[in-house]
């Protein structure tokens, strides 16, 4: 995780320019980055310019909008300082806490919790449809493979494993047709999930 602290001073802004370079030089979407920044929003020149810079990057605040505040005369009430995270870091974002204590300079305690599970390994599945099944290929495949297995019927077990190595034979014939794409964990449901399961219910 990358983590960035950045304070946007209101005299010249400089924070702004500043962090915008670092972004075009090293930032990669791909490396989970959290930004915390001292935004000095009550500065409407700053706002605009950072929420655009922030969101072409993929950025997401993160942090309350509604209770990070700065009281100034002849001002609203604006946000100060803000907690955004890239999109790749989001989903590993629980929460971010905004507690009320002033530490002064209208300046407030955010806790962002994180939780990190533990990645599967890649799974695949074959993409193989029978409606775009190539039969002369299909059979030719099967033909070639049982010309090189030796039957045995002498027993029930030879019958079975027989059985067996034929069955493989189709189902690779049939395999051999399609490719092996890896799995979206979050795309791919299983037919027992209760989605799907509700829906053909209601047929």
């Amino acid at each position: 995780i990358t983590v960035i602290s950045c304070y946007n001073p209101p005299s010249d802004f400089r924070g702004i320019p500043a962090l915008k370079n670092w972004l075009e030089t090293f930032y990669n979407r791909h490396t989970p980055l959290l930004l915390m920044i001292d935004a000095n929003l009550h500065h409407r020149s700053s706002t605009k310019c950072l929420t655009h810079m922030c969101r072409s990057a993929s950025f997401k605040v993160i942090s309350s909008k509604g209770i990070l505040i700065h009281y100034s005369e002849g001002s609203s009430p604006t946000v100060i300082d803000l907690v955004w995270a890239n999109w790749t870091l989001t989903k590993y974002v629980q929460r971010c806490d905004v507690f009320p204590e002033n530490f002064g300079f209208d300046h407030q305690e955010t806790v962002t919790t994180l939780e990190f599970l533990s990645i599967s390994p890649p799974t695949f599945h074959n993409n193989a449809s029978l409606s775009k099944l190539n039969h002369l290929v299909f059979c030719d495949y099967i033909q070639k493979k049982l010309n090189k297995i030796t039957f045995l019927y002498e027993s029930c077990q030879d019958i079975k494993i027989t059985t067996n190595k034929i069955s493989q034979i189709i189902l690779k014939s049939f395999y051999a047709q399609g490719q092996n794409s890896q799995t979206h964990l979050n795309c791919h449901k299983n037919w027992w999930d209760l989605e799907k399961l509700n829906l053909i219910l209601k047929l």
